[in-house]
């Protein structure tokens, strides 16, 4: 039976066997290419499957240009082909690790459309034309999901940041400290100031306010009953304390629920710097800004079923998942892929043994996204959240229970995170 005849075959296979079946082609794909290897083409890197010559003019695109209304492709040619990548002539200047779509007709193959990450550039002059030849090695569609998913949130993010007017803020400050709040109004926010402590609150339930700048020296010691009864009216309520030593009092405002201390002599600059900062920070911890996109999960599991499923239902919760059989150390697989395009890191743990928390325990404590234990039962929650896990979930998936945890895990991570 021919390669392609298997590949029919399993498509009609149910999803799980189906998996299987994927992996046993892939086996077989490998040991095909070793078997029809061929030597590189002179002066190019060695890829690990055959490279073949061609001729074909295509049409290519950024794909961080893809979100823009106006993007604009460009007409390349393609020079060679492999599995693994492909070499192209353009005028086009693209960056280095930029990810493109490249769109050809075959006479052969019919239209193909392929994901490359530039991995090399070669400039060469043509007369007066300056040409680009690029070498890139082929991603695949997860990848490239991931990477859209990442650049819509991230025009999102612009888009609220650009709105400043609609961030207002409330200052009680010292005299000296109020240019420095003034400078914010030419930045484009909303300043409220206040001359009295008493007008704090009543400004508060007056306006809709995203920030409060208070002066430690002016409130005197009723600043935690303050912090207390503004985050009352308004939970998510971002405060900076203002005071003359930053470094001595910072650890005790932290638990009075201070987002930010300044130094009282904090240039305009830095204010409007940290104050931007703590506002990506607080509409990226807002949890309906983040599902505004598909939710982007790393699971590790066990075994196939297993990952079937809970592929098969976070799909239907629109996340975006990357599971992976924990069939090589997660250590590993997180150094060498990263975990910084995820929104959360999820593991498997009913087949693991107590010896694996231990090990996974360090790792755990150094990533800045949530992670989440599975498991069948909930005989191993207390070892897991023990070990660092921010979240358990018992299988099967519950679709209400498990956002309600990941919404928890999230928003409490972010906050650790500030």
């Amino acid at each position: 039976m021919t390669l392609e005849a298997l590949k029919q075959l399993a498509e009609s296979l149910p999803y799980l066997d189906k998996l299987q079946a994927r992996d046993y082609l892939n086996d077989l794909i490998r040991s095909d290419e070793e078997a029809s290897k061929d030597a590189p083409l002179s002066g190019q890197e060695k890829r690990r499957s055959r490279r073949f010559e061609v001729d074909i003019s295509a049409t290519g695109m950024v794909l961080r240009e893809s979100i823009q209304t106006n993007a604009k492709r460009f007409n390349t040619k393609i020079l060679d082909l492999s599995r693994e990548g492909v070499r192209f002539l353009t005028r086009q200047a693209i960056a280095m690790r930029e990810l493109c779509i490249l769109s050809f007709r075959h006479q052969q193959l019919g239209f193909k459309k392929i994901y490359v990450e530039i991995l090399r550039i070669k400039e060469q002059q043509k007369g007066q034309d300056t040409m680009y030849e690029y070498g890139g090695i082929a991603v695949d569609e997860g990848r490239v999901e991931l990477y859209l998913v990442s650049l819509e949130r991230g025009k999102l993010l612009d888009q609220r940041i650009s709105s400043r007017s609609r961030f207002t803020v409330l200052a009680y400050v010292h005299s000296s400290y109020k240019q420095a709040i003034t400078s914010l109004e030419r930045e484009g926010f909303t300043v409220r100031s206040v001359d009295s402590r008493q007008r704090i609150l009543k400004e508060l339930m007056d306006t809709s306010c995203d920030l409060a700048i208070l002066d430690v020296d002016l409130i005197g010691p009723e600043l935690d009953k303050l912090v207390t009864s503004l985050k009352r009216f308004r939970q998510d309520l971002m405060v900076f304390a203002v005071c003359g030593n930053p470094e001595t009092q910072k650890e005790v405002l932290d638990q009075k629920g201070i987002y930010e201390v300044l130094h009282r002599k904090t240039s305009q600059f830095e204010l409007g710097y940290k104050i931007d900062k703590a506002l990506r920070h607080v509409i990226m911890s807002d949890w309906n800004f983040l599902t505004k996109t598909k939710l982007r999960m790393l699971v590790f599991c066990g075994d196939d079923p297993t990952a079937a499923r809970i592929d098969e239902h976070l799909h239907s919760m629109r996340c975006f998942t990357l599971v992976h059989r924990a069939d090589r150390p997660v250590a590993e697989f997180i150094r060498d892929r990263g975990v910084g395009e995820f929104d959360f890191f999820c593991f498997d743990v009913q087949r693991f043994l107590k010896n694996d928390f231990v090990k996974l325990s360090t790792l755990l404590e150094t990533l800045s996204i949530p992670t989440i234990a599975f498991d069948v039962d909930d005989h191993r929650k207390k070892v897991a959240l023990g070990y660092h896990f921010d979240q358990f979930v018992q299988l099967p998936l519950s679709g209400v229970l498990l956002e309600e945890l990941l919404r928890a895990a999230y928003v409490s991570k972010m906050w650790r995170n500030r």
